[in-house]
């Protein structure tokens, strides 16, 4: 029975709904689909006929789509069809949706019809509108051209004149400068092009400026409202080529911005070639004089003094020209272009005198190495004779071996040796000899090309010769080696066959212990009778072996020291085959050794051998005893723990046991005796037995672990499927609880609607119950998993019965996830009807909140259609209607979410009936949200239409009301403005003005009046007015505004324009004041200040402590209530000051010390321009702002197309014009600023100029007057000095009667040119003052005070050249006398002390009496009857302050030569009398006892002298007869030491110390060099404890080895033996010593050695660790510390006589580092000093009294460094000593008494500090003038 199809109520009581048939499901769902396909068909063919109707109707009206409104009505005829097909394809895809599968493919046939129209009806509407923005653009882009185009040509004809006049202003610009380079040297011409050129440039840039100013404003005027592309484009090129002609003028005009400084650059350049010519021209000169030097020179046979005449001129010459260049280079750096190039020419004469110089040079360079060349070659042969010599004596040792005799073995080798020694000798000197000459050779290539080529023959020849003599040495070096070969080998072969005899007698007496079977009936004596016997034996065949071996090493040493790299020699073969017989004999004896001491050996290894088998027998039982206990668990799982531990412990000691029997096994299977070998065999065969049984034990363990593992295996899956059942059962029970509470109805669904509180109880635990059930399953089929994978592990045979088990197992719980899937629907069910309610619930509140939503926008159309409603109110309504509609857009979107999601998840899930019907629901919910959707969209079309309306209001009313306030705020500047009016003299009188207000403050400073004062001479007498008639009469005589006396700054017609600036304006209108106020004239007195850069005001003068009173900003004025005062502590100008703002008072800095300004001079009229040009910029940037704020606004809208905000776009357009008249009105008021600005710079500039120009004048009248008046002084002096003085400048002999008158005379003049000297300098140096003044002034009163000064100094420097000239042969005359008086005194002391028999100290000690030195009078006494008085007076006068020192009175009276050339030396004076005694060498010095005397026969300068060498008294030739000399006169030998020098008692180098001279101290050279014997000695290499410095030593015979101990790993140092029970005193550091108190101990317990010490560096005592129990040394004995027993110097180097470290003390410790070597050293040089003997080495050079300061010190009154410093000695200045250099003991210092070259000064000052570099350095010293 079926329900019927129609008349159904909805509700009950309702009417019929027509609509709702009733009927089989699927049946209805087809009728309804074939009734809406049916519908929809018609809908689309009606559509789609319009549609195609449409597109042939637009296709009419379009044409050839060239009318834009054609194309606008093709396009609405189209535009309708085109939303309602889309409006009917979304519906047939709504449609479409769920539809049976055969409507389903109708309906996709419908909308693909529909497709293909909408494409082409879209394509057709896309072509149209395309077409008609192209049409528009074109009928935009033809207008806009041709307004463009028009207005282009209005603006180009402006532009075009504008450039034409600026082109033509730069020529003329350019016409003035080049008349500066017509000029030329003519300065007044040139400066006044300069000016021309100035002024005519200056007003072509500011043509330039204004052309380029007309074309930008232009170029801005086209860029915003040309519209046209094209036009645009033309506009931009004509801009560019313009504002290019514009560039190009500017360019032309960047030269004459410089042109001052270029005729500045001129004059610069030509007093700089002037200067450099006036030290060019003397360079010349002396190149010249070197050329004439050099010219005088031969080119062969030259002599020392030529060379070194020629050399002293070129170096004279090449100083200068050097210091030539040293000037162009300075003056060439950071020089302009102009002065480069004039420079240049004066450096090709530089460079012609250079290269005169180098030709110089070369020839001087030919001359010295002809002199080098003799000196090589005679060297070269000394050279290669010393090789002939020690050759020949190589020869003669080798006289025994070829006599024809046999030579016994200790002759043989005593006479190697010595041949040996010889042969070494030669090759030595041969090597020497072969390194000389080659050097010679490189030296001899570097000769000019003649030379080099004769003496590299030469050299060649000796080469040669000297190969022959190397030949001969090295054929007698074969002979004597093969000769010492054959005495080794037989000296060794001798040693080695006693020693084979003493082994074979070792053999013999150890013959009795060969045999073990006889050993065992020997008896104890006998025993040890045979063994005493073989160890007698055997200690002498030992002994003899090591006697052997050390002799053959020994020999084996030398041979591999000769063999080198070249493989074994005969000798080592020789010596090889010894060494082997060596070995044999000593391995006989080992052997035989070997078998005496292993008998105690035997017999343990017997008791050994019983001992392994005692327990190995135990070992077997222990197998035996752990195999019964395996055996007994193997089969029984169930065993109790004890019995399994029980059989795991005796498998592990048993295991254990046969780990150490195998160690002792393999250890006796490695013994050397047989006997233990075998036994360890069959010990090895019953150990293997026990192993076997072990590994079975182990197998059984390992099999019972396995059972034991499958049956836990079981249990637990067991326990995790009892667990799963139970909550599967559990879950059950819930089940029933809940379907038992909660019945179904007839559809099958709950029949509660869930809601009751027992119902959603029982359905929560029923989750849980699923929820637990659901995870027990999953944990038992993981466990069940992870089981199954762990047996497989396992041997089959042991896990197939639990395999089966576990697959039993699996079912169950299979099961048991069947009966829980069934409780798991019930739940699911019940949540679907929680989220159907849930949906529709929801659908409810979207349905509420759309229908507010569509009440707000109804609400909102019936405000909008009202005409007088508001922008706001119309956006508030907007607001209110937005916020309903995103309410409910909001709710929709996530229910149209929710429903999508739920169903997915059902579309997932199984396809039964009730999952359809719920989808069905669903659609049904969503087709409901999508009708509401719409209506939505729709409402947010209409708020958005109104928001556009509410949007434009605004706007509009926005731009307006900035326009306007703009216009307000152009009006404000204008009234600012009104003042630039005013005519151009009342702008200037403002000018005059000012300066006519600080000439009265200047005067009132000047007279000291007050204001008030000054205003009561301006008023009248009843009135409190200026009156203009006093204001003129006061004005006129004020000096401060007159240019030059009775001259005034400013004429009657400018004093009444600023009188006019005086009166203040009144704003009564009609009324115009003509007298100025009393009160006006001291307001202007008030001194004002503007502030120029933000900066606080403090309470005091003072800024450090004060605090802040007021903060001041930009451009505030402020008046003056101080003068300015200084800060004392920042030295900053500082003024007290009120705020006219606010009236606050306090202090401000005025300036800052780099020119940074706070506070300027206040001017009103400055002020006020200043004010309009703030007004001006401000309103720029307003007017920016405003166009920047519409363009913005516009922005937002241009998008816009059509609508309100479109329509707004041409209403704010239309207030662009009133933009443009603002921008005009500013730009007229610039121009005014601008104008105004330049009025009153070119008044200030002009009143300035007129200022400064009067200042000048009275500057100039002042310097040139004074340098005129002391020109004049000066030249009456000159006419005084320079007569008195020229004659004495010429040769003057000291005569013997008016000499004491022509000294003085000298004296005199020399004083007065000295005093002139001075004069000058001071006069120039107030010239160059003056001419500082007036360097700059290109014109006026100071350029013609420049050019009068400069007129003067030039005769200034005429006459101080003359001057210099005239002072300096005066001095040269003066000092040539001095020199001859000298030379008398020291003849005259030397004629007395020969006469009287005195040597230089006798002589001393007579004159000086008791005093330190010879006082000046007592030696003029001495020597008044042997001198003119005037040779007294300038020999001694240096000497009048400091008396003549020892030091002095040697240097006069001995006389020491030095030998240049070796020469004999004879007994006799006559030549031929006697035989030379001995040969000077090179360098020698010699005391000259008889002066020098000539030898009739030959002819010869002849000298008695005293070699310093040997002290020995013989006649030396001074000169050869061909002129050459073999002695040349020298100083007296001192010499400075550089390092610290050691002083010996005597000759030899080992004796005792005298004393150590400091670096900087002298030494006095009385006897040597003498070279000391050749020696060896032991140098030991060693650190010295006390400060680890690291040294050599000589001897070990001081050094005495130290028992101590010496830690060499860090340890503690504890209190007691036992380290458990002491506690740590300190750490021991390696290499600290430490001294034994107890013999060390063995700590048993722990395995170590300890042993009691003191500590040397604390003196603590405690017990260390010698040894610890791995065999680490801690703590040793040392054998490397010894005791120092008497002082040892320590040095850097290996070689005796380096570097001194310091000196070891007796008693200090010296660790050795290495062993001692002997040390081969060469005599040292011994010289003899007056304090003892001394090496000479390379720390010492020879010293002279002359120094020169190298680092500035002081010149103190005596020796002690911290007494009264007189004076500074300056870096470079020279002084002489007059004494040798003493040590200051209170300060460590070395000093010396020195008298100053530059004034005589005496003193003492410092030569060397103890560490660090010198202040004085030692001249060398000078050749002493010919005797």
């Amino acid at each position: 029975m079926t329900p019927p199809g129609e008349g159904w109520k909805i509700p009950w009581d309702g009417p019929v709904r027509t609509t709702l048939v009733v009927g089989p499901k699927d049946q209805v769902q087809q009728v309804q689909a074939q009734d809406k396909l049916s519908a929809f068909g018609k809908e689309v063919a009606k559509l789609d006929a319009e549609a195609r109707t449409a597109i042939t109707q637009a296709q009419t009206l379009a044409g050839d789509m060239s009318s834009a409104a054609s194309l606008q009505q093709a396009e609405q005829v189209l535009a309708p069809h085109s939303q309602a097909m889309i409006d009917i394809q979304r519906k047939l895809a709504e449609s479409q949706r769920g539809q049976p599968a055969e409507v389903a493919r109708s309906f996709a046939t419908l909308a693909n019809q529909l497709r293909m129209t909408q494409q082409t009806l879209t394509q057709n509407l896309g072509k149209y509108r395309s077409a008609k923005t192209q049409a528009e653009q074109q009928q935009k882009s033809a207008e806009a051209e041709q307004r463009d185009n028009q207005a282009w040509q209005d603006m180009l004809p402006e532009m075009t004149t504008k450039i034409q006049a600026t082109e033509e202003a730069v020529e003329k610009a350019l016409a003035t400068f080049e008349s500066i380079a017509a000029a030329e040297d003519d300065m007044t011409q040139a400066q006044n092009a300069v000016q021309e050129t100035e002024a005519a440039a200056k007003a072509a840039e500011q043509t330039v400026a204004e052309a380029r100013m007309l074309i930008s404003s232009k170029q801005n005027v086209a860029k915003q409202s040309f519209q046209s592309a094209k036009v645009q484009q033309q506009a931009g090129q004509e801009f560019g080529q313009l504002l290019a002609k514009i560039q190009a003028a500017q360019n032309k005009l960047m030269p004459l911005r410089n042109v001052r400084q270029d005729l500045q650059q001129r004059q610069m350049a030509q007093q700089i070639v002037k200067e450099v010519s006036e030290s060019l021209t003397p360079a010349e000169q002396e190149c010249e004089a070197a050329g004439q030097a050099a010219a005088q020179v031969p080119a062969t046979g030259a002599t020392q003094e030529q060379i070194q005449g020629s050399e002293h001129a070129y170096m004279k010459a090449n100083d200068a020209l050097n210091a030539v260049k040293r000037l162009v280079n300075q003056k060439k750096m950071g020089a302009t272009p102009v002065t480069k190039e004039k420079l240049g020419v004066l450096e090709e004469r530089i460079k012609k005198a250079d290269e005169k110089l180098q030709k110089i040079q070369q020839g001087q360079k030919e001359a010295a190495e002809g002199v080098a060349l003799q000196s090589l070659l005679q060297e070269s042969q000394e050279k290669l004779q010393a090789v002939k010599d020690a050759v020949a004596k190589a020869h003669d040792a080798e006289a025994p071996f070829i006599m024809g005799v046999e030579v016994p073995l200790d002759r043989t080798l005593s006479a190697v040796k010595a041949c040996e020694t010889l042969a070494t000798s030669s090759s030595t000197s041969a090597s020497i000899a072969r390194m000389f000459l080659g050097t010679k050779m490189l030296e001899a290539k570097q000769f000019t090309p003649s030379l080099s080529a004769k003496a590299l023959e030469k050299i060649k020849e000796f080469q040669a010769e000297l190969d022959g003599l190397v030949k001969r040495l090295t054929d007698l070096k074969a002979k004597t080696a093969e000769r010492k070969k054959g005495a080794l080998v037989k000296e060794v072969s001798i040693v080695i066959k006693e020693a084979e005899d003493l082994s074979a007698k070792v053999t013999e007496a150890a013959s009795v212990f060969a045999d073990d079977s006889k050993l065992a009936s020997l008896s104890q004596d006998e025993v040890k009778t045979a063994a005493d016997a073989t160890e007698q034996a055997e200690q002498l065949a030992s002994a003899a072996i090591v006697e052997a071996r050390k002799s053959l090493r020994a020999r084996q040493d030398e041979a591999r020291a000769k063999e080198g790299y070249g493989g074994p020699s005969a000798l080592s073969q020789d010596l090889s085959a010894l060494q082997t017989r060596l070995n044999d004999a000593e391995r006989e004896v080992n052997k035989q050794m070997r078998s005496c001491q292993n008998l105690d050996q035997r017999i343990r290894a017997q008791k050994r051998g019983e001992e392994a088998l005692t327990k190995m027998a135990a070992l077997e039982e222990l197998a035996d005893k752990s195999t019964e206990l395996v055996a007994k668990i193997a089969e029984d799982t169930q065993a109790p723990d004890s019995s399994v531990k029980d059989a795991d412990d005796a498998v592990f000691e048993l295991s254990k046991e046969i780990r150490n029997s195998q160690r002792n096994v393999d250890y006796q299977s490695r013994s050397r005796e047989d006997a233990v070998r075998e036994a360890a065999t069959k010990l090895q065969d019953r150990l293997t037995a026990v192993q076997e049984k072990l590994d079975k034990a182990h197998a059984s363990l390992r099999l019972r672990g396995e059972r034991v593992a499958v049956k836990d295996v079981l249990d637990e899956c067991r326990k995790y499927i009892q667990d799963t059942e139970a909550a599967v059962k559990t879950s059950s029970a819930a089940e029933a609880a809940f379907l038992k509470s909660t019945p179904l109805n007839s559809e099958g669904k709950d029949g509660q609607d869930g809601a009751g509180a027992e119902g959603a109880t029982l359905l929560a635990e029923l989750e849980a119950a699923i929820k637990a059930a659901n995870s027990a399953v999953r944990t038992a089929t993981a466990e069940l998993g992870v089981k199954r994978v762990s047996l497989k592990r396992i041997p089959p045979e042991l896990t197939s019965t639990a395999m089966a088990e576990l697959d039993e197992l699996q079912k169950r719980l299979d099961e048991e996830s069947q009966k829980l899937a069934s409780s798991k629907k019930i739940v699911a069910d019940r949540q679907n009807e929680v989220v159907k309610k849930d949906m529709a619930e929801k659908l409810i509140i979207v349905q509420k909140l759309f229908e507010a939503s569509k009440a707000a926008t109804a609400k909102l159309e019936a405000q909008a259609a009202q005409d007088d409603v508001s922008a706001d109110a119309l956006a508030t309504g907007c607001r209110m209607a937005s916020i309903d509609q995103r309410a409910a857009s909001d709710a929709l979107v996530e229910l149209q979410n929710i429903l999508g999601n739920r169903q997915k998840e059902i579309s997932r899930s199984s396809r039964d009936q009730a999952d359809t019907s719920t989808l069905g629901e669903i659609a049904n919910q969503l087709q409901q949200c999508d009708d509401i959707q719409k209506d939505l969209e729709s409402q947010r079309v209409q708020l958005r239409d109104h928001h556009d309306k509410s949007a434009a209001k605004r706007l509009l009313k926005d731009c307006v009301g900035l326009v306007e306030k703009l216009e307000k705020q152009m009006q404000g500047c204008d009234k600012a403005g009104l003042f630039l009016n005013r005519a151009e003299n009342e702008l200037a009188g403002a000018v005059y003005l000012t300066y006519v207000i600080e000439a009265i403050q200047e005067s009132m400073q000047r007279t000291s009046e007050t204001a008030e004062a000054i205003a009561d001479k301006l008023v009248g007498e009843a009135s409190e007015k200026v009156s203009l008639e006093k204001w003129l009469a006061f004005l006129k005589d004020l000096p401060e505004l007159q240019a030059v006396e009775g001259v005034p700054l400013y004429s009657p017609e400018e004093l009444k324009l600023a009188y006019l600036c005086l009166i203040a304006p009144v704003e009564v209108p009609g009324e115009t004041p003509t007298e100025a106020a009393k009160a006006d004239l001291l307001d202007k007195f008030k001194a004002r200040y503007i502030v120029t850069n933000a900066i606080a005001m403090t309470d005091r003068l003072a800024m450090r402590g004060g605090r802040i009173a007021g903060r001041l900003a930009l451009n505030d004025v402020v008046q003056a209530l101080e003068p300015a005062g200084k800060d004392e502590v920042s030295g900053l100008a500082r003024i007290k000051v009120r705020a006219e703002k606010d009236g606050k008072e306090g202090y401000v800095t005025i300036s800052t010390i780099n020119g940074k300004k706070f506070l300027e001079t206040f001017s009103g009229t400055s002020m006020a321009i200043q004010q309009v040009e703030e007004a001006v910029n401000g309103m720029s940037d307003a007017l920016v702002s405003t166009a920047k704020t519409l363009d913005g606004k516009l922005q937002g809208v241009s998008h816009r197309k059509s609508g309100p905000l479109a329509d707004v776009k041409a209403e704010v357009s239309k207030l662009r014009p009133q933009i443009a008249t603002v921008q005009m009105n500013l730009n007229a008021l610039k121009k005014k600023v601008a104008s105004g600005k330049k009025l009153l710079s070119d008044t200030d500039w002009s009143e300035r100029s007129r200022k400064q120009e009067a200042i000048d004048k009275a500057t100039a009248s002042k310097i040139q007057g004074s340098t005129e008046k002391a020109w004049a002084a000066m030249q009456t002096q000159l006419a005084e000095v320079f007569p008195k003085a020229e004659p004495l400048a010429e040769a003057m002999p000291v005569g013997p009667v008016d000499g004491e008158r022509s000294v003085d005379d000298l004296l005199a003049s020399e004083q007065a040119l000295l005093t002139l000297s001075e004069a000058f300098v001071e006069m120039q140096r107030n010239i160059a003052d003056n001419l500082d003044t007036v360097r700059y002034a290109a014109a006026g009163p100071l350029a013609q005070a420049a050019s009068a000064i400069s007129s003067i100094a030039a005769s200034v420097d005429e006459q101080d050249e003359k001057c210099k000239k005239l002072l300096a042969s005066i001095q040269a005359q003066r000092k040539r006398l001095a020199t001859e008086a000298r030379v008398a005194v020291a003849d005259a002391l030397r004629a007395a002390a020969k006469k009287e028999s005195l040597g230089a100290e006798a002589l001393f000690d007579k004159l000086r009496k008791d005093s330190p030195t010879i006082p000046v009078q007592e030696l003029n006494s001495f020597l008044a009857p042997h001198l003119k008085a005037g040779e007294l007076k300038l020999g001694l006068e240096r000497y009048e302050a400091s008396g003549f020192t020892k030091l002095c009175l040697c240097s006069a009276v001995q006389d020491y030569m030095k030998c240049v050339k070796d020469i004999a030396m004879t007994p006799e004076l006559d030549i031929k009398a006697g035989q030379s005694t001995r040969r000077l060498a090179i360098g020698e010095f010699c005391e000259v006892v008889e002066p020098a005397a000539v030898d009739e026969g030959s002819s010869m300068s002849r000298v008695k002298c005293r070699p310093l060498v040997d002290l020995s008294e013989g006649f030396v030739s001074v000169k050869a007869s061909t002129g050459s000399p073999f002695l040349e006169r020298c100083a007296k030998p001192f010499y400075c030491c550089r390092e610290e020098l050691l002083v010996q008692a005597a000759f030899e180098s080992s004796s005792s110390e005298v004393k150590r001279l400091r670096p900087g101290q002298v030494v006095e050279v009385l006897e040597g060099p003498r070279r000391e014997t050749a020696s060896e000695c032991i140098r030991v290499k060693g650190r010295s404890v006390k400060d680890g410095k690291i040294g050599f030593v000589t001897g070990t015979d001081s050094l005495e080895l130290l028992k101590v101990f010496v830690c060499r790993q860090t340890t503690a140092l504890t209190s007691e033996f036992d380290i458990t029970k002491s506690k740590s005193l300190r750490k021991l550091e390696p290499g600290e010593l430490l001294d034994i108190l107890e013999e060390a101990k063995d700590d048993e317990k722990r395995s170590l050695s300890r042993v009691r010490v003191r500590t040397r560096k604390d003196d603590k005592e405690g017990w260390a660790t010698m040894k610890g129990n791995q065999g680490t040394s801690f703590v040793e004995e040392s054998t490397s510390h010894h005791l120092v027993k008497a002082p040892l110097q320590l040095e850097g180097a290996f070689r005796s006589g380096s570097a001194f470290i310091r000196q070891l003390e007796e008693g200090e410790i010296f660790e050795t580092l290495d062993a001692p070597k002997t040390e081969k050293k060469e005599g040292d040089q011994r010289m003899r000093g007056t304090d003892g003997w001394f090496t000479f080495g390379k720390f010492l050079t020879l010293w002279s009294p002359k120094y020169r300061c190298l680092r500035a010190t002081d010149l103190t009154e005596s020796l002690d460094a911290a007494s009264t410093v007189s004076r500074k000695i300056v870096q470079g200045e020279l002084v002489e000593a007059l004494e040798l250099p003493r040590v200051d003991e209170a300060s460590g210092l070395v000093r010396v008494q020195v008298r100053t070259e530059k004034d005589n000064s005496l003193g003492f000052a410092t030569v060397q500090e103890s560490q660090g570099p010198a202040f004085l350095e030692a001249l060398s010293p000078e050749r002493p003038s010919e005797r």
